[in-house]
């Protein structure tokens, strides 16, 4: 449940939630819908309150990932690329046209809107000690964020490990520096 201290995992299936401590209280996506029990408990259990969190980091828009936000009781606001924090709010619905739009606008059907302020980031912003890298293919606002304080990326659906069942590729959302030392730019 913890990486030095500091980053936690709140839930590992079907997607990771994380709450990191770096002297701010930051959440890391939120889940699914059946997740928000989990995730206020996990909070609680690190001897924190929901109320202590300052802000959501949202990787994507996607039913796994912003699910249990609504249920949270939370009073902070969230951080995703757009068109995600956009499709958050309810503001705008995933196109159709896109890859995953429909799967997207179904999926949505069984998600209450949360009602917390989504703030667009664009790639480069800083979000207290995490810098916004904007990553679209899995969807078109995804977002990894990463911390240098703490050597840690979140990297919501941007990998898989190789040979991994597709239902088991977000358990290594979270890439260290220890991790990435010596790997090819190429």
């Amino acid at each position: 449940m913890t990486r030095d201290g500091r980053v936690y995992r709140l839930v590992e299936d079907p997607a990771n939630v994380y709450l990191v401590d770096d002297g701010e209280l930051t959440l890391v996506d939120g889940g699914v819908p059946k997740d928000a029990k989990r995730i206020r408990d996990g909070i609680r259990a690190l001897g924190y309150a929901v109320a202590d969190v300052d802000r959501v980091l949202l990787t994507h828009y996607d039913h796994d990932h912003v699910g249990a936000l609504a249920s949270l009781g939370l009073d902070a606001p969230v951080y995703a690329g757009e068109p995600d924090a956009t499709h958050l709010t309810g503001a705008e619905r995933p196109p159709l046209a896109s890859r995953k739009g429909l799967l997207q606008r179904i999926a949505a059907r069984d998600l209450d809107h949360p009602d917390l302020y989504s703030y667009p980031v664009s790639d480069g912003d800083r979000i207290g000690g995490f810098v916004a890298h904007h990553a679209p293919g899995h969807t078109a606002g995804h977002t990894v964020f990463f911390h240098e304080g703490l050597g840690v990326a979140f990297l919501g659906d941007c990998v898989r490990s190789e040979g991994a069942p597709s239902t088991r590729r977000r358990r290594r959302g979270v890439l260290t520096r220890r991790r990435t030392r010596g790997a090819s730019s190429d």
